[in-house]
């Protein structure tokens, strides 16, 4: 299927390479996109590029082809014989448009249902891969009790993790509703402190709550924006500084946790629209950014300066970092775990299908 797709797709690239450079390059990219999408399984990005690359062909060509010709006209009023080359040029630009157009309409119906199919998967894995996330997380707690999102976006649960990691065992569950809410909150992050206090990060209502370990609702902090995931920098007993990403105004707070009180103690704005984040160190952080179909994963200070990128090509939901220094990634449309050295960038590890876990 993969020989089929690449073949039919460098003939529509001849095709179009006989109508002048002024827009070719455009379609060969946007060909090249659809391509790679295809042979990456990224279902939701193959089929907006070739919304995209329709639309242009259809609508945005015909127009400048439109637009030429009318200035070739004016510019010409004299020479009836240019006059009647450009149309018949526009004449067969259009009608080869119209034939790529059908071509791309008629991708073969194994194509469609592989990207109908990769859909319905990552959608189906969604929550699969918060829950997923959480358990990683439990790793770097040094034993102690770790907290996890469960399927509900209300709910959150603490495990009793004393034993193994196969032998996790629910401890309590408790409702993240407030009496403050005025809907169900939307629940895009949890943390659980040393000294057990739980931060929660809601995105519906924009603000970060603080629970004890038995779910008692402890103080809440109103956010502008929608705040996203969360990273623990540094632990006291009685005081934390947690990291969280706001990537819709591209800013990271910083944040002071007290055992009854949230407060941001630095705002930090980025050049990127970062979402997943951990903590490499007290002065540094691993963030992820999906923007434009093209992910990254950088290193920068608290100041929000980019010190150095450390992968890409993984549409990251979240990550997390072990004690020795390795990130946790999780790729929602790959369906993948995979563990980067954090400073070689190299992946040490990497298993499709956990998820479904």
């Amino acid at each position: 299927m993969a020989a089929r797709s690449e073949t039919s797709l460098q003939e529509k690239v001849e095709i179009l390479e006989s109508l002048g450079e002024n827009f070719v390059d455009k379609v060969k990219n946007y060909l090249s996109a659809v391509k790679e999408a295809i042979t990456a399984g990224t279902a939701d990005i193959a089929e907006e590029i070739f919304q995209l690359a329709v639309e242009f062909l259809t609508q945005d060509l015909p127009r400048q082809a439109c637009s030429a010709t009318d200035s070739q006209a004016r510019d010409n009023e004299g020479d009836v014989t240019k006059l009647r080359v450009g149309a018949a040029d526009s004449k067969r630009i259009k009608d080869k448009i119209d034939g790529l157009k059908n071509e791309l309409q008629a991708l073969d119906s194994e194509t469609k249902e592989r990207i109908i199919d990769l859909s319905e998967v990552s959608k189906e894995n969604s929550n699969a891969v918060k829950s997923l996330q959480k358990l990683l997380s439990f790793m770097r707690q040094n034993n102690q009790a770790a907290v996890a999102i469960t399927p509900s976006p209300t709910a959150v649960s603490t495990p009793d993790i004393s034993g193994p990691l196969e032998e996790v065992r629910q401890r309590s569950t408790f409702s993240a509703t407030v009496a403050t809410d005025p809907d169900i909150p939307e629940i895009q992050d949890v943390q659980l402190l040393p000294g057990g206090r739980i931060l929660v990060s809601d995105g519906r209502h924009m603000r970060w709550k603080l629970f004890d370990i038995e779910g008692k609702h402890i103080h809440t902090l109103e956010c502008r924006d929608t705040p996203k995931r969360l990273a623990v920098i540094e632990s006291a007993s009685d005081c934390h500084t947690a990291a969280v990403t706001l990537p819709d105004c591209r800013r990271i707070y910083i944040l002071e946790v007290t055992a009854d009180n949230i407060e941001v103690k630095e705002t930090v704005r980025t050049a990127k629209q970062y979402e997943p984040v951990a903590a490499v160190n007290k002065l540094a952080l691993a963030v992820g950014c999906n923007e434009d179909f093209y992910s990254t994963i950088d290193l920068i200070d608290l100041q929000g300066r980019f010190l150095r990128q450390i992968g890409s090509g993984m549409m990251l939901l979240y990550m997390d970092i072990t004690k020795d220094s390795h990130l946790v990634l999780s790729d929602v449309l790959s369906n993948t775990i995979a563990i980067r050295h954090t400073n070689t960038g190299r992946v040490v590890f990497s298993n499709v299908g956990l998820l479904s876990l």
